[in-house]
């Protein structure tokens, strides 16, 4: 049988560099298609594929983008499809906003940057494979915030309380954290916080030389999803 490729929404903006490229170095060998969303020409059957994953972005749902509509409408259509999608960050929250509504991601009081200890309530669905609690480098100024019985809420921080989340009764799943990025991106984000947000005194020559990049979890979390969708 046939296998059908997979689809990879690139929502990063501003920049040269693409979350595809990380996702795909944390993913199995399959046929992938690309689409660098703020450019457009989103595909027009979410069906074909075997899942879609959203990558993070510098763009807010708060403050949203141009392209941001057409975004949307195509993840209720994937969602009305039981198609398996997997959000990271901006894709997290984009997810979280579709399924539960307007004014589900909030912006926060402080950003949350760094290498942060995740603790995973559940350990079902494609992330089996995580450990309960591991540290892994986060970075964001917005955040899911709901109560609704849509979300299952598996994974908090310290400073957040939604880190991952599963939509009730679909295959799809969302997660604030970076465990994708390598260190040469990470690095590039610490240096745009701090100059961004002298307060909170980021020190990212150090903290660069403290930290590692955490792809083994990435690689795990991907061949599980991989996994669920192709487990029909």
């Amino acid at each position: 049988m046939t296998r059908k490729p997979y689809l990879i929404l690139d929502c990063y903006v501003g920049t040269d560099q693409s979350g595809a490229s990380n996702f795909l170095a944390c993913m199995p060998e399959r046929e992938v298609e690309v689409v660098r969303v703020c450019e457009g020409g989103l595909p027009k059957v979410p069906g074909r594929f075997a899942g879609v994953l959203i990558t993070g972005s510098a763009a807010s749902l708060v403050e949203p983008p141009a392209w941001l509509s057409p975004l949307n409408h195509f993840v209720e259509s994937a969602l009305s499809q039981d198609l398996p999608i997997l959000g990271v960050c901006f894709g997290h929250q984009l997810l979280a906003e579709v399924v539960v509504g307007p004014g589900t991601v909030c912006r926060r009081t402080c950003v949350e940057v760094g290498w942060k200890e995740v603790n995973f309530s559940c350990n079902d669905g494609f992330w089996q494979a995580l450990p309960d609690t591991f540290h892994v480098f986060v970075s964001h100024e917005d955040e899911v915030r709901s109560d609704s019985k849509q979300l299952e809420i598996v994974a908090q921080t310290e400073e957040c309380a939604v880190h991952a989340f599963r939509v009730a009764d679909h295959r799809a799943w969302g997660v604030q954290f970076h465990c994708e990025m390598e260190i040469t991106e990470i690095a590039f984000i610490l240096s745009l916080r701090a100059a961004k947000h002298p307060e909170l005194e980021l020190q990212p020559k150090q903290m660069v030389r403290q930290i590692h990049t955490r792809r083994d979890l990435a690689k795990k979390m991907f061949a599980g999803f991989v996994e669920v969708c192709e487990d029909q």
